[in-house]
């Protein structure tokens, strides 16, 4: 009886306490993982909306407001139901469930999946008065001369020829106002956007006035977006939507 007492009193004294019970152990390195993958999901889901999809202050916060509507909405039933099942595989597959859904994003990010949200890139088409090919050592050499003095423009316009040479475009030569009608009405997309940097600003103000008719006319058709960096696109002609910097205004 002293040798049993004594034995068991050593054990009831070991440091650590709970730790040494294993449902207690598989119970707390359950809640662990799930509670920092649920912190995680917190901060990231929120980050790969923007990021990827490229959301907007408005949705982020809607996204974020979501994750805790259920909390709200079936809270108090649902934890009325789910109390007269077994608690651990109702633990057990709410993790996993939970697990697997937080991860999704994540894989149709790899594969590619989620970008088809926001709209695949069908056709690109380009217009230049004398194109340049991306892939010419010479062009590459004028165009790293043209650049701006700022610390990463050479990296950033290697990057940028790098991929047009990996991806090149249609490139159609001519003036803008000239060639931009036929190479719209070649586009098959339902969908059209136009960039241009420090366009208009270039041109006479009766040939700006005939861009904005050419966008204005194509945007009755379809939608057309005209994203520029040109002071002269803060205004958008009747049916089109014009960018400038992150606002858009349509009118």
């Amino acid at each position: 009886m002293t040798t049993a007492g004594n034995s068991q009193s050593r054990r009831a004294r070991r440091p650590g306490g709970l730790l040494w019970h294993r449902n207690f152990l598989l119970l707390w390195t359950g809640e662990t993982v799930s509670q920092t993958g649920s912190a995680m999901a917190v901060v990231g889901v929120p980050l790969l909306a923007v990021e990827v999809l490229h959301a907007s202050t408005f949705a982020v916060s809607a996204l974020t407001a979501a994750a805790f509507l259920p909390w709200l909405l079936i809270g108090l039933p649902a934890g009325a139901w789910v109390d007269r099942l077994p608690p651990r595989p109702l633990m057990v597959t709410c993790d996993v469930v939970s697990a697997l859904l937080c991860n999704a994003a994540s894989f149709l990010v790899s594969a590619g999946c989620l970008l088809s949200i926001r709209g695949a890139i069908s056709e690109r088409a380009g217009i230049d008065v004398h194109p340049v090919d991306a892939a010419d050592p010479a062009a590459r050499a004028w165009l790293e001369a043209c650049a701006p003095p700022e610390e990463t423009a050479l990296s950033r316009l290697a990057a940028a020829l790098d991929l047009a040479a990996r991806h090149p475009a249609r490139i159609v030569a001519g003036d803008v106002v000239d060639a931009l009608p036929g190479v719209l009405a070649s586009l098959d997309a339902p969908r059209v956007i136009v960039t241009d940097a420090y366009l208009a600003v270039f041109l006479p103000p009766g040939r700006r006035a005939q861009l904005a008719d050419i966008l204005a006319e194509a945007g009755r058709e379809r939608p057309v977006t005209w994203l520029s960096l040109d002071p002269w696109s803060r205004s958008a002609p009747p049916g089109a939507t014009a960018c400038r910097a992150s606002a858009c205004r349509s009118r």
